[in-house]
């Protein structure tokens, strides 16, 4: 999945082993959590634009799909292809960098 030389990243914010990492490539962004790193959620760059635009703004993400459940977060795709579940705690620590500017095109 890793293109030679490219590194997944944390959030600044994330100080546990535990964490949503992010790859940004040139064809796609895929999502991961740093405990089950076989399981990757790979989202076009223009919807990840608008979700990182989203974010910034406090507005809804509408270019995934998110949702909230017992303390889980549930991250797909708008196209249906593949869902990440995070621990609510680990997503919030991930919008903190989103917010910050870390993970931006």
């Amino acid at each position: 999945m890793s293109p030679a030389g490219t590194r997944w990243k944390r959030s600044s914010r994330c100080n546990s082993s535990t964490c949503v990492e992010v790859l940004i490539t040139s064809q796609a962004v895929h999502l991961r959590d740093s405990q089950r790193q076989h399981d990757v959620l790979s989202v076009t760059r223009s919807d990840w634009a608008q979700f990182v635009s989203a974010v910034h703004l406090s507005q809804a993400v509408d270019s995934m799909r998110i949702a909230d459940s017992a303390g889980k977060v549930h991250v797909g795709s708008r196209t249906g292809d593949g869902s990440l579940v995070f621990a609510r705690g680990d997503w919030d620590v991930f919008l903190e960098g989103v917010q910050i500017g870390e993970f931006g095109l």
